[in-house]
């Protein structure tokens, strides 16, 4: 047998030597860069942005409508309805004065130079919030809700809602030339409420006693108020 022939000796050749290269050694161990990241970063923070603009534009957008009337019959609608109607249509609450075509106080104060609605009046706390939606959810309440009696210190006589009137002295000065001041009387400290019937008629409540008493246009007198009041229950 020839030397050629002889164990597996023969070295095997190669079409291309420059596989072996130093040059080919040094790309096959050199690390593998990876792909940067920069681009991806970019579209993140791109997605962020526009997320924050989205959830700032919608906050603002809930505060805009949260201080509207139409906030409050939409989430409170059952017993809020008729009370957003009284503040847009100038109807009472109460179905038996509906076409009476009086201007509400509530209508009044809609329509004046300060526009007010229902939030510039009825400040709500965490609490009343919290007893409110409470309420609703289980069904204790009334419609229409009973008739609220307001302290006119905090209610009414806040100093931006009635310019040099902010507490009931001044608020006597100001009625003071009627023949019969109803905010400085012999019954003392009242309610406003008793007289000032927001989403109803008002009424003169000195014409419980003082028949002669001056009614102002589109309020009632108290004999008047208790009709009404007992058609309405029956």
């Amino acid at each position: 047998m020839s030397d050629d022939l002889k164990g597996n000796d023969v070295e095997p050749k190669l079409d291309d030597d420059s596989a072996f290269s130093p040059e080919a050694t040094a790309s096959a161990e050199a690390p593998v860069e990876k792909p940067k990241k920069k681009g991806k970063k970019k579209v993140l923070l791109i997605v962020l942005i526009v997320l924050v603009v989205l959830i700032g534009a919608g906050a603002t957008g809930f505060t805009v409508w949260h201080e509207q009337p139409s906030f409050c019959n939409a989430i409170c609608h059952t017993p809020m309805d008729p009370y957003v109607e009284s503040y847009e249509n100038g109807t009472s609450i109460r179905e038996v004065q509906a076409d009476s075509g009086v201007t509400l106080s509530v209508t009044a104060h809609k329509m004046s130079s300060m526009q007010i609605n229902c939030l510039d009046c009825h400040i709500p706390t965490i609490e009343e919030q919290i007893s409110e939606a409470t309420k609703w959810i289980t069904g204790d309440y009334e419609v229409p809700l009973p008739l609220m009696d307001y302290d006119g210190e905090t209610f009414c006589l806040r100093s931006e809602c009635h310019e040099g009137i902010t507490n009931r002295d001044e608020l006597g000065q100001a009625t003071a030339d009627l023949e019969r001041n109803p905010h400085n009387n012999h019954l003392g400290k009242i309610d406003c409420s008793q007289c000032h019937r927001t989403h109803e008629q008002s009424i003169m409540l000195c014409t419980q006693c003082h028949g002669d008493s001056e009614v102002p246009d589109g309020w009632l007198t108290y004999t008047e108020a208790k009709a009404q009041e007992k058609e309405a229950a029956s």
